[in-house]
């Protein structure tokens, strides 16, 4: 295998002009990659949450993770906003869970 060939490109001649011309004209052929397992399965919500959780840790501003909670409640059932809760309680240490629980539910910011 070629280097280039190794990294998805494929040089394959577009036309020959005769046998008097020695020149080939040459392309650059991209593999179609298959779409990722998101893009084809996922529902619409799920992608626009993926993308919102994505602009919350990018931004990282109360505002913006505010902004992210309201949007997420559009977007998601309750029990969806409740799994993702969850997932982010069990990467915590007890602990860190406990005070982060009793921040959120004495009145502050998200």
């Amino acid at each position: 295998m070629k280097p280039f060939e190794s990294k998805g490109f494929s040089l394959k001649p577009n036309t020959v002009s005769g046998l008097s011309d020695q020149r080939l004209n040459f392309s650059v052929q991209t593999e179609k990659r298959a779409p990722n397992a998101i893009s084809a399965f996922a529902k619409d919500s799920h992608k626009r949450a993926a993308r919102l959780l994505g602009y919350g840790l990018i931004l990282d501003t109360p505002e913006a993770w505010e902004t992210v909670s309201h949007l997420l409640a559009l977007r998601l059932s309750v029990g969806e906003r409740a799994a993702i809760l969850l997932a982010a309680l069990h990467s915590l240490q007890p602990e860190e869970a406990a005070v982060i629980c009793d921040h959120a539910f004495s009145g502050g910011a998200a």
